[in-house]
């Protein structure tokens, strides 16, 4: 009989430490996600991955400019350094570093941006070039409006936290979504919810 009580015991605190592990386990799953998510009307378009680089091309042809939320997601700092295909009348390189689970913004006025991911190693002084798809998640902000003091292509800010990152540009005077815009569409919806034309 007493063996029988301490089996049970035995078995019942298993239990419980599973059952909060898992708990744990939800709640920090909830907070990564929460994290993850981009903010609101920025959606993962604008951009491809080639072979270890990342190419920036705004998806949309109305606006002028366009902004990106870039998030690193390795535990290591990831460097984007500006790619060159030779025909540049100058030589301005818009390099940039992100830290570990930061976000950056990086404005583009471009047509087609390209960079290349890479970690630095203190050991040998130099860059290791790694896959921007493992290490970046990215949306695009393709109705975003700029004031006149704002126009090319650069960094908005760097390793920062999502939260962050979007009130700087706010500070910045960028409209993360253009209010025409937002009209027009809620025009749409109201057309086609009621039938009218």
């Amino acid at each position: 009989m007493i063996l029988y009580k301490r089996i049970f015991i035995y078995l019942a605190t298993i239990l419980c430490c599973l059952i909060i592990n898992s708990a744990l386990a939800n709640k920090k799953n909830a907070r990564t996600n929460k994290e993850m998510r981009f903010p609101v009307g920025c959606k993962p378009f604008g951009y491809k991955f080639d072979l270890y680089n990342v190419i920036f091309t705004p998806s949309t042809k109305k606006y002028s400019q366009t902004i990106y939320f870039i998030k690193n997601i390795s535990n290591k700092t990831v460097h984007l350094l500006q790619a060159s295909d030779g025909n540049d009348p100058y030589i301005l390189h818009i390099n940039g570093s992100i830290a570990p689970h930061k976000w950056s913004v990086l404005s583009v006025s471009e047509h087609s941006i390209k960079f290349i991911c890479t970690n630095y190693n203190k050991r040998s002084r130099d860059h290791q070039v790694i896959n921007c798809q493992n290490v970046l998640r990215i949306c695009e902000f393709s109705r975003s409006r700029f004031g006149t003091n704002h126009r090319g292509t650069y960094w908005l800010t760097l390793s920062k936290s999502r939260r962050s990152a979007v009130n700087i540009t706010r500070f910045h005077g960028v409209l993360l979504s253009d209010p025409k815009q937002r009209e027009e569409d809620i025009e749409k919806n109201i057309e086609k919810y009621t039938g009218e034309n």
